[in-house]
Formats: structure tokens, C-alpha cells, sequence
């Protein structure tokens, strides 16, 4: 499995709750805010980031809640 970085800016969620649809897993809508499970906040960057290692399907599934994000606050990197 590799290793990946999923970075999430909540103050510019809008808590539509298509990730938690997608991913139930990771994603948690809480208070009109997607919340990703587990992430430690970044005081750097402002952001949310979760590091992990996801086989290929599980990479997918992140890949379509990064997509199904209307604002775009969502992204992976590969670490």
C-alpha cells in the first residue's frame, strides 16, 4: 500500500455531505461541517490533513469524494 495525505480546508466546507455519502468511513458531517475523521489540524496551512496508507480501491473512493466536493476543499496527495 502507499501513502497518502488528505488535506480538507473546513472553513470553506459548506457541508453539502457528499463525502460522507461516498465515505462514511472517513467523513462526518457535524454542525453543517464535513469533519474528517482522525486529521490533525495544520496551523501552517490551515487545514485539516489526515496521513494513511490506502490500497487502490480505497484510493478511488477518496478520489470520488475529492471529485463530489462542490467547493473544492478537498485533495490527496501521494506522501
Amino acid at each position: 500500500m502507499t501513502r497518502y495525505k488528505i488535506i480538507y480546508d473546513k472553513e470553506v466546507c459548506i457541508g453539502s455531505k457528499n463525502c460522507e455519502a461516498t465515505s462514511p468511513e472517513f467523513w462526518k458531517v457535524i454542525n453543517n461541517k464535513s469533519n474528517l475523521k482522525g486529521a490533525v489540524f495544520n496551523k501552517t496551512t490551515g487545514k485539516y490533513e489526515l496521513e494513511l496508507e490506502l490500497d487502490e480501491s480505497e484510493l478511488e473512493i477518496q478520489k470520488k469524494v475529492v471529485k463530489s466536493c462542490p467547493v473544492n476543499c478537498i485533495s490527496i496527495e501521494k506522501v
